[in-house]
């Protein structure tokens, strides 16, 4: 009775007699394609090319599939129109602003920096330009 050595996930376990081996096998504890060797020194084969160790249909068994849930693909809805609901406010400072108040401040705000800029071009550019004319004519 010969004792054998067989690795599993790189670990050699043994030795064990040819019946364990046998059995072992037939456990699927040992695949085709598990190294065996004879304790006696022999070289590392797969278990498959053993002698009468797999019935020989058994080939090297690919490996178990693993389960996977179906894509939950949504819906193709069409688009929407936007709508804003019927109260829809910023808290500013601790102010609540409606939309329609918060648009007419932006509005006023714009409105206010009209003049500014217009002073600007009139203190600041017009000034440089008339100075530019004359210094580098």
């Amino acid at each position: 009775m010969s004792d054998w050595h067989y690795q599993i996930m790189g670990q050699v376990v043994g030795p064990i007699s040819s019946a364990e081996l046998k059995q072992k096998a037939a456990a699927g504890v040992i695949q085709p394609d598990t190294l065996i060797r004879k304790a006696s020194g022999g070289n590392w084969v797969p278990a498959a090319q053993a002698n009468g160790l797999f019935s020989a249909s058994a080939t090297i068994s690919p490996p178990s599939p693993i389960a996977v849930a179906p894509a939950i693909v949504p819906a193709v809805m069409p688009p929407q129109p936007f709508v804003l609901p019927e109260r829809f406010s910023v808290v500013i400072k601790g102010v609540d602003i409606g939309i329609m108040q918060l648009a007419t401040l932006q509005f006023r705000l714009v409105i206010a920096a009209v003049p500014a800029l217009l002073a600007l071009v009139g203190v600041v550019i017009i000034p440089y330009l008339i100075v530019a004319y004359f210094v580098f004519r």
